[in-house]
């Protein structure tokens, strides 16, 4: 899955009044944009609910990859609002590019599998239903997150990792530099190559697939148009 999806997804949603941060002179909720990409615009209540996810131990997988820096890790309140505004607008910049393409099609039996996926590594249907209410989830706008989720997927599937084809000399190279050095760091033996190669394999095709995609968002960025206002 694309990293961070999840988290952006849902984040990218309307904010719920409990997240607005502030109220005009007659009473009714406002929130303040913090950037504006492509011309839609990201709210500080939307940040904040990233933040927030992200802090969460058990929601904190829906942001992997995104290789955002913990706050308690000694990072600075703004150094780590700035990453976690970038991944949300990394996030978005796919998802306009995606949704172009009216070809990716998201059934609703796929949807109702992902959410019982993540339902399922929760203990209780009670501690995931919790969860939910606790960051604000509703079961559908938990659902339009999953389905934008598997909407970039399917491309990211079409696009970039079918296409992916790692040669035997980078697998061997891995085994006999990367896995060696790691086993002799632990103490261990050295697994037999035909036991590992599989392993090898997929773990070089996850990082090529995760260069491309860092290209891409690259590209993406340097063609889009981006405001931020975070301070």
């Amino acid at each position: 899955m694309l990293p961070a999806l999840v988290l952006v997804a849902w984040a990218m949603l309307p904010a719920p009044a409990a997240w607005a941060v502030g109220n005009d002179e007659k009473g009714q909720v406002i929130d303040r944009i913090v950037a504006v990409v492509n011309g839609e615009v990201v709210t500080l209540g939307q940040l904040r609910r990233a933040l927030s996810v992200y802090e969460s131990d058990r929601l904190a997988g829906l942001a992997g990859g995104c290789n955002l820096t913990s706050a308690n890790d000694g990072l600075d309140h703004e150094r780590h609002e700035m990453e976690t505004l970038d991944c949300l607008i990394d996030g978005l910049l796919v998802f306009q590019y995606v949704r172009r393409f009216p070809q990716v099609d998201v059934t609703s039996s796929a949807i109702s599998t992902e959410f019982q996926e993540l339902a399922a590594t929760y203990p209780t249907r009670q501690d995931f239903e919790a969860e939910m209410r606790r960051w604000g989830f509703t079961t559908a706008t938990l659902r339009r997150a999953l389905e934008r989720q598997l909407i970039v997927d399917g491309y990211i599937e079409t696009r970039f990792r079918e296409f992916v084809d790692i040669s035997q000399q980078r697998i061997i190279a891995y085994y006999e530099e990367t896995l060696a050095a790691e086993m002799q760091r632990l103490g261990e033996p050295m697994p037999d190559m035909e036991s590992v190669s599989d392993l090898i394999t997929a773990i070089l095709r996850e990082e090529e697939v995760t260069r491309r995609i860092d290209e891409w968002i690259t590209e993406l960025r340097e063609r889009a148009e981006i405001l931020t206002y975070l301070w």
